[in-house]
């Protein structure tokens, strides 16, 4: 299958680039098996730089890593911004799903996109029959979009309603800690203004005031 994919895609394995890296990427030593499970598939030879199966001193898995060097060309375009711009429209954010509702994540997704099993089986069933069919390209397109739509859609739901509301919730922590101070210090100034006018008035001067100093 893997090697009908690469004749019909007009791809070439890296390994076969780079002769001396052409080693097995799945080793067993305790069951003395070995095998090249792992590739890297380019149609652009000339833009692969490098190719290295790395075999790290610890690993705890069978699978040896593989990396790839790869030259990519970029249109040249007019920068009319300044470097700091520049940088800030590289940055990708990424959604933190440890602070998102994850149960309902799963539910929404599971249940939009299980009636697309059935989906999938009609359709490799007809491609059993008919390899040429354009109706099966079709439905890998379709189902292709209701999963992103589904996930796209979820991700807005369970994440950004969730983040919205953490956002309101610590707004009214800071809002109520706020007012405690106030009516703390209305409180304290009270008490005093209180203390001051008993302190005051009808010893020798009727205007004299002692002033009391409170420590807070």
């Amino acid at each position: 299958m893997v090697q009908k994919f690469i004749r019909d895609g007009s791809l070439l394995r890296c390994d076969e680039l780079f002769l001396c890296q052409r080693q097995p990427t799945d080793v067993n030593e305790a069951l003395n098996h070995a095998s090249c499970i792992d590739y890297v598939l380019t149609s652009a030879t000339c833009d692969v730089k490098k190719f290295v199966i790395v075999d790290p001193n610890i690993n705890f898995l069978d699978h040896l890593p593989i990396m790839c060097e790869v030259v990519v060309s970029t249109c040249s375009v007019n920068v009319t911004n300044s470097a700091e711009s520049d940088r800030s429209k590289n940055i990708k954010y990424q959604l933190r799903w440890d602070k998102a509702n994850q149960a309902g994540y799963y539910h929404y997704t599971g249940t939009h996109l299980s009636p697309l099993i059935t989906v999938v089986d009609d359709a490799l069933q007809a491609c059993t029959v008919d390899t040429t069919s354009d109706a099966f390209i079709v439905c890998i397109e379709q189902v292709y979009g209701t999963i992103v739509s589904t996930l796209v859609t979820a991700s807005s739901m369970f994440f950004t309603n969730k983040q919205s509301c953490r956002l309101q919730y610590r707004k009214r922590l800071r809002d109520c800690k706020h007012l405690e101070t106030t009516c703390y210090t209305n409180d304290l100034h009270d008490a005093l203004m209180q203390k001051i006018a008993i302190c005051s008035g009808n010893v020798g001067d009727p205007s004299l005031t002692i002033k009391v100093p409170v420590l807070r």
